[in-house]
């Protein structure tokens, strides 16, 4: 569970809209001059103060900033629609500031600008959806494609989880245990447990028969494994979706590479875009044993 209390030191931001240098260039990043608190555990309608200062990168640029403010729980099990669907029971967050510094002049006619924003925190996931409001210019929508969790693996059994949305004009959604040192460390004597659970985004589509136009594959960089979808009404990874009547295709391996020449190997789940133009999310989880030469 993510925290519904804690500190914030920084973050960044990638726009599908903007295109600022290759991919993985972030169009907004920030490091706060020091951690600033935040609490949503409660209750509800009270208003608590916010106040930092940072030096983001704006498209490359520094523009040095003070922001002060307060935020409110509005609602503590609120829906948010996003790209991977709706996501239920959200604590939902509003708070308003001010925005100074001599460094928005090259981005507004102003040195100050006043805001509101809103945003929606997932227990399980975290924050998963955003806008800020700042008439008389156009709101900015801040919308989760997709989660990732790596843990922190030592020895011994590691778990990984993910989960992304795909169709046909999308990349592929993958889970592999290479990302996560960048590395082939997973032992290919030990079997590695890979389950994925897929539903349509649109929700009435996701209460029909109608199987994922997706292509699915478990394996490693060397070969892959069988498997099999298979209809559920219950989700193993969303249960507060269950009850609606919604349609999950699951798939699970249970394997090892044993034949594969040199130890260690990475195992992946992957999901690649079909001929179905109607997104699916997929999440996926890998439990493996890492190599210990």
């Amino acid at each position: 569970m993510i925290p519904r209390q804690g500190e914030i030191g920084g973050g960044a931001v990638y726009s599908s809209v903007i295109p600022i240098g290759d991919a993985n260039t972030p169009f907004l990043s920030a490091e706060l001059d020091a951690p600033v608190p935040y609490d949503i555990t409660g209750p509800v309608g009270e208003a608590k103060p916010v106040d930092f200062e940072a030096t983001p990168l704006v498209g490359g640029v520094a523009v040095p900033l003070s922001v002060e403010g307060t935020y409110t729980l509005a609602e503590d099990d609120a829906d948010v629609d996003t790209s991977i669907g709706t996501i239920q029971g959200c604590r939902h967050v509003v708070g308003e500031a001010t925005v100074s510094g001599e460094g928005l002049l090259d981005f507004i006619d102003d040195e100050q600008l006043s805001s509101t924003a809103e945003a929606w925190y997932h227990d399980d996931i975290g924050f998963v959806a955003a806008v800020i409001h700042r008439a008389p210019y156009d709101d900015i929508y801040f919308d989760m494609a997709g989660t990732v969790d790596y843990g922190e693996p030592g020895e011994g059994q590691h778990m990984i989880q993910g989960m992304g949305a795909v169709d046909a004009s999308m990349s592929p959604f993958v889970l592999d245990t290479y990302d996560v040192k960048g590395q082939l460390d997973a032992d290919k004597e030990v079997h590695a447990k890979m389950i994925l659970e897929l539903r349509y985004v649109d929700e009435d589509l996701a209460r029909t028969d109608t199987p994922p136009g997706v292509n699915v594959e478990f394996g490693t960089a060397a070969g892959y494994f069988g498997h099999s979808l298979t209809a559920s009404p219950y989700s193993f990874f969303h249960p507060e979706e269950n009850d609606q009547d919604f349609r999950f295709w699951i798939a699970y391996v249970d394997q090892a590479a044993k034949n594969e020449p040199v130890n260690g190997i990475a195992y992946h789940v992957s999901v690649f875009p079909g001929t179905d133009v109607n997104p699916v999310r997929a999440t996926a989880r890998i439990i493996y044993t890492i190599y210990a030469p």
